[in-house]
């Protein structure tokens, strides 16, 4: 399936969503692909945008590949865009002309979270994956490295 493809399925999906609930705002993460959709409805439905940019791979995107163009058109009209780094910000200040709608939001948990301490098992190994597992991404490499940092021990995975 072609980008091209994907990112017009995933239209007809949200859009079907979109006929059948009213929403006030539209978050968008991750320009390639979520961006451009949150876009796309965005301006079908007159409802505003606030885009995250996580990639550092978004600048590439904005330059090349058949998005291009929508891409940018996702930048300029948003409401607000938060990035997760400062780094991120000044790679893709050239692309926004309202500079003061982009602000830094870390990508990190504050510390004025407190989380409840949990013991160590000493005979096995705990651990939580918040993530998506649809394609590129490789579950299998993660199981395989869960299980060598395991040393032997029982492994809890919780999904």
């Amino acid at each position: 399936m072609t980008e091209k493809t994907e990112v017009g399925l995933s239209f007809i999906k949200l859009n079907k969503v979109f006929l059948e609930n009213q929403f006030d705002i539209i978050h968008s993460n991750v320009i390639h692909g979520a961006g451009v959709i949150g876009y796309l409805i965005s301006k079908e439905k007159n409802i505003p945008l606030i885009h995250t940019e996580h990639s550092s791979k978004a600048r590439i995107y904005l330059r090349k590949g058949f998005n291009k163009s929508i891409a940018r058109k996702t930048f300029v009209n948003a409401e607000k865009i938060t990035v997760v780094s400062s780094f991120l910000k000044t790679q893709l200040e050239e692309f926004i002309e309202e500079k003061n709608k982009m602000i830094v939001v870390p990508n990190v948990v504050n510390d004025v979270y407190h989380y409840k301490k949990i013991e160590k098992s000493e005979d096995k190994l705990i651990f939580t994956a918040v993530a998506t597992w649809q394609r590129p991404k490789q579950p299998e490499l993660f199981m395989k490295a869960l299980n060598e940092i395991s040393a032997g021990k029982k492994i809890e995975l919780n999904i």
